[in-house]
């Protein structure tokens, strides 16, 4: 029986990223429990997420995608203040939140 390929992954994934991984044939398991020693498949490697700053979801000509931009707001808040936000916040109190943090930053 073949063993599984599985790829650690930091939690929440987004569904585009879920899906490429397992179109190829990947298992998703949190990046928490990823095994000492692992090397993640050089393939595989993650984008980093690209400045969207003063992107708008909603504009149409701007082709960012929902997740992408949750994604960015996720890294800034982190790396202002220390902490993740809960996956489940909604992205207007995720932009309001860096505002505020920018604004202390100052």
């Amino acid at each position: 029986m073949e063993q599984d390929k599985i790829v650690y992954e930091k939690h929440p994934v987004s569904k585009e990223r879920k899906a490429e991984l397992r179109r190829k044939g990947y298992r998703i398991l949190d990046e928490r429990f990823k095994p000492q020693g692992y090397e993640y498949p050089e393939d595989l490697r993650p984008e980093k997420p690209q400045k969207v700053e003063n992107m708008r979801v909603d504009d149409p000509n701007n082709e960012t995608t929902e997740d992408q931009r949750r994604e960015y707001l996720f890294a800034e808040i982190e790396r202002l203040d220390g902490k993740r936000p809960g996956a489940n916040s909604k992205t207007e109190n995720l932009e309001a939140k860096l505002a505020e943090l920018k604004k202390t930053e100052e």
